[in-house]
């Protein structure tokens, strides 16, 4: 089995700054099973690329729901 990696703090990939594991989400393929970037800036990330694409995001959950109805039909 995968052997488990205990830390006391990591840095973050995008922002640098070292925090606990707490502040990381989990990523079970990585040897330590968490992201390399902080919940923080994944949030931001996150927050940013839906603003660019918020379009897109509401057309396609919108075709999403479209497609659930007729088959619950």
């Amino acid at each position: 089995g995968k052997e488990e990696v205990t830390k006391t703090h990591q840095a973050c990939g995008t922002c640098g700054k070292t925090k606990p594991p707490s502040e990381f989400n989990r990523k079970s393929p990585r040897a330590d099973g968490l992201q390399e970037v902080c919940r923080d800036c994944h949030r931001a990330s996150s927050r940013a690329h839906y603003a660019r694409n918020r379009e897109r995001h509401v057309r396609v959950t919108a075709m999403r729901e479209d497609a659930g109805r007729s088959l619950g039909s």
